[in-house]
């Protein structure tokens, strides 16, 4: 498993795992995008892609309980976006959505390697780490 150093987030958001909260979700991260000089065309590329992604923790993460998630946003060293999405859902790795062995349900399967091949055609690096009992979800990407 790939290293993932701290990324202390500069602005934070926690709200319930919840389909209602998702808009307040992505307005957060697409605010801060936009503050940071990041083009219009590239911040709708941000929240539909990023929709895609909590909708699809909320659903399957957050099948037995309400939890909570969190998004920080912060610039990395190398001047890329950073956003990191945090929840207290069940074990649920967007990465592993191209992997037979993990889903019985072969419908559920399309459906996650459809959310993994959007969300990796978007941001250019990913990475997932599974801290006291969360699942920790990082987002990189450059304005172009």
């Amino acid at each position: 498993m790939k290293y993932i150093p701290d990324i202390e987030p500069k602005e934070t958001i926690t709200r319930p795992a919840h389909m209602s909260s998702v808009p307040q979700l992505l307005s957060f991260v697409c605010c801060y995008a936009g503050e940071k000089g990041f083009p219009e065309k590239r911040i709708n590329e941000i929240e539909v892609a990023l929709k895609e992604a909590i909708s699809y923790l909320i659903v399957h993460a957050h099948k037995e309980n309400t939890g909570e998630i969190q998004i920080g946003v912060s610039m990395d060293i190398y001047g890329r976006l950073a956003i990191i999405v945090t929840d207290t859902g069940m074990p649920c790795n967007l990465l592993l959505g191209n992997n037979p062995f993990f889903e019985e349900d072969t419908s559920l399967l399309k459906e996650r390697t459809g959310i993994v091949s959007l969300i990796r055609k978007t941001f250019g690096d990913i990475e997932f780490k599974r801290s006291e009992g969360k699942n920790v979800h990082i987002f990189y990407l450059s304005e172009s």
